[in-house]
């Protein structure tokens, strides 16, 4: 789902377009595979939004906290496995309520990939930039 994503962001930007259809139809073949009963039925869903995003055909799922997720997503990728179900096997042992320890991992997991973003990603990039500007110019 990772490397699809990559795939509809350079077809939305049109970048290797045809080799990012090729790998996106393998990555779908491998879902096919992996997943089955409602699995499968998400992450066709999955595709078929993002595929709806990349090619300019669905501005009515692009609304402001859905933009936020996808801002710092890369971030909450990196830290909800394992951050976020250790957090979650954490409180399921606390016998709290599954959805409240859920929503509870959830919510924290957002506002520290928010931190990252501003504290450490931000800040990082423009540096990376700025020696990259200066390197090239």
């Amino acid at each position: 789902l990772f490397i699809a994503g990559i795939c509809y962001s350079n077809i939305h930007r049109v970048l290797l377009v045809k080799r990012s259809l090729a790998v996106l139809l393998v990555c779908i073949l491998t879902n096919l595979i992996q997943y089955s009963g409602i699995e499968i039925i998400l992450v066709l869903v999955f595709h078929l939004m993002m595929l709806l995003v990349a090619v300019n055909r669905a501005s009515y799922l692009l609304f402001r906290p859905l933009a936020y997720i996808g801002g710092i997503s890369y971030s909450l990728y990196l830290i909800h496995q394992n951050i976020g179900y250790m957090l979650l096997n954490y409180l399921n042992q606390l016998s709290l309520p599954h959805w409240l320890a859920v929503a509870g991992v959830f919510f924290l997991m957002v506002g520290l990939a928010h931190l990252m973003v501003r504290w450490v990603e931000n800040p990082l990039r423009k540096i990376m930039f700025q020696r990259l500007a200066a390197r090239y110019a």
